[in-house]
């Protein structure tokens, strides 16, 4: 539920490497803000525990009139007030999502009436899905993208789907065919596999585990660099009931211990 859209830096590095300026922040800005309904954040009714949230971002890079609803989560007080102060060593930003998230800022999460705000919700409510022009498949996989060769290109122009009945015994194969074009969005992991799958990608990769097909390009970079961000959590048995839930729950009781 956590909102970024990431680095400036980052996205005009894409614009640079590709040749592309679309792929520029300055470019892709009016795409977020399309996309986002920003929810503008009350006064705090309470300003000895909270800073005053309605100076908290920055109302030239926000969208109203999107899908994707985005908020502000609370931060605690004493962390906001040592931020840009001058014994602080930690620099403050008003919008964490302007293109310059360094330093520290408000959390932003897709969240609308403590409910999470996903792709499906925003954009697969029932004002969409009663739409003639869309179809949506449930326990189905897409698995390789086909196509041939037509003079000196590759077309690619169908999807090869795989579904399972409802006794999870039987699985079918289906191969759908675009009449325009096809948009690969499958995440970070999920694209470079259906692209592996489909042999397009280094050609190690192809002889080591795909079939030979007709049409293989070779794509080095097909899956290469990929970077994540990992999570652990620590899991530790307690004899003790004093855990965090006593001031999580106690919004006085913790600004009593913070104090």
């Amino acid at each position: 539920m956590v909102y970024t859209r990431g680095s400036s830096d980052d996205f005009d590095a894409f614009a640079r490497v590709t040749g592309y300026a679309g792929w520029g922040w300055d470019n892709m800005l009016p795409y977020f803000k399309k996309n986002e309904q920003w929810q503008i954040p009350s006064p705090p009714s309470d300003p000895p525990v909270g800073l005053d949230c309605t100076r908290s971002y920055e109302a030239s890079v926000r969208g109203l009139d999107g899908h994707t609803v985005v908020g502000h989560a609370a931060i605690d007080r004493i962390i906001m007030s040592a931020v840009g102060s001058e014994q602080s060593e930690f620099s403050g930003t008003r919008d964490i999502n302007d293109g310059k998230p360094l330093g520290v800022g408000w959390p932003q999460l897709t969240i609308a009436q403590g409910e999470r705000c996903s792709a499906a919700t925003a954009y697969l409510g029932r004002y969409v899905l009663d739409r003639p022009n869309l179809h949506v498949v449930v326990d189905t996989l897409a698995m390789r993208v086909l196509g041939k060769r037509q003079g000196g290109e590759v077309v690619v122009n169908e999807v090869e789907l795989v579904s399972q009945g409802s006794d999870l015994t039987q699985t079918r194969r289906k191969v759908v065919r675009a009449s325009r074009e096809i948009i690969l969005s499958a995440g970070s992991v999920g694209s470079p596999s259906i692209l592996l799958q489909s042999g397009i990608g280094p050609r190690p990769h192809h002889a080591a585990s795909i079939k030979p097909i007709p049409w293989q390009i070779d794509l080095p970079d097909a899956g290469r660099h990929l970077s994540d961000h990992p999570l652990f959590s620590f899991i530790w048995r307690t004899n003790c009931n004093d855990t965090f839930e006593a001031y999580n729950q106690n919004s006085t009781y913790l600004y009593e211990l913070l104090g």
